[in-house]
């Protein structure tokens, strides 16, 4: 373990070196290879599972501090008052998932499937708060579930819609 300890210390210049030679060790001898691919492949399994964990973690903290925002804001005022607050708390929700999603998306598609994911955590963190919310705040929360609605984007087409084509063997195509 020290060994370890010592190469991840001393910076990124060791940790480039045993990179390549890990990736240069099945080059030289191909017996390692299927060992080689199964380590990596672990490896990048391991990787995709703690980040996935780790965006879950991150929308789950954010989706509580919002819905907690939410009861806060709403506790006090006129109906109106309330209902403006929980807007300002919904449009502040969006624009920082918005955010983290576009920071930590791969590519623009996997930024707007962390985002719909981040919005469908809300919406449902915002029903079971609105079970718990006293009367008063029950209306503000409505209008936040509302709020949410209307700011949520639509969702694109993966592909054209196809034409229909008749069949080859109809009797229309037969006769053209």
């Amino acid at each position: 373990m020290a060994l370890i300890d010592d190469v991840l210390k001393a910076g990124p210049v060791p940790l480039l070196g045993l990179g390549v030679a890990a990736l240069a060790l099945p080059y030289f001898f191909p017996a390692l290879r299927p060992q080689f691919a199964a380590v990596f492949k672990s490896g990048a399994k391991l990787f995709l599972e703690a980040e996935l964990g780790a965006d879950e973690a991150i929308a789950d903290r954010l989706v509580d501090a919002a819905v907690n925002a939410l009861f806060q804001a709403t506790a006090h005022g006129t109906e109106e008052e309330r209902k403006q607050k929980a807007e300002k708390q919904v449009e502040r929700f969006v624009s920082r998932a918005h955010a983290g999603a576009r920071r930590r998306g791969w590519d623009e598609q996997d930024a707007e499937r962390r985002f719909h994911r981040k919005m469908r955590k809300l919406d449902h963190a915002l029903e079971r708060a609105r079970q718990r919310a006293d009367p008063r705040q029950r209306a503000a929360l409505v209008h936040a579930s509302e709020s949410l609605a209307k700011r949520r984007p639509k969702q694109k087409p993966s592909s054209p819609p196809r034409l229909e084509q008749p069949p080859v063997h109809s009797p229309a195509a037969r006769s053209s």
